[in-house]
């Protein structure tokens, strides 16, 4: 409903400004959710890049890495798909540190967040459920270990193993590179 002021002018009502507000804040959820599926999404490819700039760091240049890579390929090259993921580098690394969570929680348990309750409150994003299953996983793959006090009420904390502690730099990667390219 259009309504005419005492100068002619067209103003609108105060349902209608309410409601262009509503419209303005769905679209504005509707952004935020597409951001986050993007990023989500493209979450395995910045994983991925920083491994490769944190190995250009080890070995210098690109060429010496793009030498070190091909002469490594000539000696284990292979003319068929590896059969299984342990075949496979990359992807046995990814089913090991992959997904949206893991990589958090090692670097939460590396700076001594690691009593469950302390992750959950840590991480609020993350479900009692899928928090328990992910720590499980990591305890699995012998990358961080559970110790549990003998006192009443139970405690439980969680430490890195040698091979969680292997991934570290990997993660400091990441983390450098979060810090330089927060938008």
């Amino acid at each position: 409903m259009v309504v005419t002021s005492e100068f002619g002018l067209l103003a609108k009502t105060k349902f209608e400004k309410n409601a262009d507000i509503r419209r303005a804040n769905i679209k504005f959820l509707l952004l935020k959710i597409f951001i986050v599926k993007i990023f989500v999404k493209n979450l395995l490819k910045v994983i991925v890049y920083i491994i490769y700039i944190y190995y250009i760091k080890q070995v210098g240049t690109f060429e010496k890495l793009s030498h070190k890579y091909r002469t490594i390929m000539k000696n284990q090259r292979c003319n068929h798909m590896p059969e299984t993921i342990k075949d496979c580098p990359v992807e046995y690394a990814m089913k090991i540190i992959g997904g949206k969570w893991k990589p958090i929680l090692i670097f939460r348990i590396y700076n001594n967040i690691n009593r469950f309750g302390m992750l959950s409150n840590n991480i609020n994003e993350i479900s009692k459920n899928m928090l328990t299953k992910q720590l499980r996983e990591l305890e699995k793959d012998k990358i961080i270990t559970r110790k549990i006090y003998p006192e009443i009420p139970p405690r439980v904390e969680y430490s890195l193993t040698k091979r969680g502690e292997s991934l570290l730099p990997i993660l400091e990667s990441i983390c450098e590179w979060g810090t330089n390219h927060k938008l």
